[in-house]
């Protein structure tokens, strides 16, 4: 079995997500900030649905080791199950 690195992926996309408000404190343009707060609701709903699948498929390996050693070493316990 090879592992699709999907996991690391999600951890990408959630640091994407935090520039993405960095971007928004920054940035003072009044159109853009008039989008932000029209796009803001489905941006939050968004972030909310996509902490819950990276908790679900995320280990503690994956946070903690190096992406090299999360290949062979691989702990069957997501992060969720620390918050349930």
């Amino acid at each position: 079995l090879v592992p699709s690195g999907n996991r690391f992926l999600i951890i990408g996309r959630l640091f994407a997500m935090s520039l993405l408000f960095l971007f928004y404190i920054e940035y003072d343009d009044f159109i853009f900030k008039r989008w932000t707060k029209i796009l803001s609701p489905i941006l939050l709903f968004y972030l909310i649905i996509s902490l819950r699948t990276s908790f679900e498929t995320i280990t503690f390996i994956t946070i903690l080791g190096n992406p090299i050693a999360a290949i062979f070493l691989d702990l069957p316990i997501p992060l969720i199950s620390m918050f349930k």
